[in-house]
């Protein structure tokens, strides 16, 4: 049976590492860098896989996952690709001067 990349310990594909280095070079916070740069300093196919094999979706209470790097998890470059996008969306739409409010709940993180 061929290794998947959500085997542990198999290899990342090439498209994973590529999606991963992009995050590195994006990101704004320097934890989930960290976090993302070690999971491919070692290889780990299966870690970079569940962080970077999909983007998180909008759900009846919105978009909510937990707290943590590359686009499968809530972080800051999450909510500015998102913001970008809404803002993107609207502007296409023909909206004149388009306002709305980002915001966060009080819980630490």
């Amino acid at each position: 049976m061929r290794p998947t990349a959500t085997d542990p310990g198999a290899p990342p594909s090439a498209e994973l590492v590529a999606r991963a280095r992009r995050w590195v070079a994006a990101d704004p916070d320097p934890v989930t860098r960290a976090v993302v740069a070690d999971a491919l300093a070692v290889g780990d196919g299966a870690v970079l896989a569940e962080l970077f094999d999909g983007w998180l979706r909008f759900g009846t209470s919105g978009l909510r996952a937990r707290r943590g790097p590359g686009p499968r998890r809530m972080n800051e470059l999450v909510a500015r690709c998102v913001a970008a996008g809404l803002v993107g969306w609207l502007d296409g739409r023909g909206v004149a001067a388009p306002r709305g409010v980002v915001a966060h709940d009080a819980r630490h993180g």
